[in-house]
């Protein structure tokens, strides 16, 4: 069974994927603590983040790219937050839902 990383570790890996992909967020470059901190503060994202876990823990035994991109890691949890970040980030971005971003995957 693969082990479910912390909301707070989805938060910092969504603070650092969207910072570094949405350009009017630059300026929190080097902020992503607090970043993430800061939207930990909001109930819309912690739901969002619980909503986007189940999703992609329900996803990752037969998804490929997300299998990737989490074996990149040198910890199996770091790279599922990193998964989940981003999906999660591209919901910070505006413009998408949880579910429309996991469809792309």
């Amino acid at each position: 069974m693969n082990p479910t990383p912390t909301s707070e570790a989805v938060a910092l890996a969504a603070a650092r994927y969207a910072v570094a992909e949405f350009t009017p967020m630059h300026s929190w470059l080097s902020y992503e603590d607090e970043l993430a901190a800061e939207w930990m503060k909001d109930s819309a994202f912690r739901c969002t983040v619980a909503y986007a876990t189940s999703r992609v823990m329900a996803m990752l035994p037969h998804n490929r790219q997300m299998q990737s991109i989490a074996g990149a890691y040198p910890k199996w949890v770091d790279g599922v937050a990193a998964v989940i970040g981003r999906v999660v980030g591209e919901w910070t971005g505006g413009g998408t839902t949880v579910d429309q971003e996991l469809a792309t995957w």
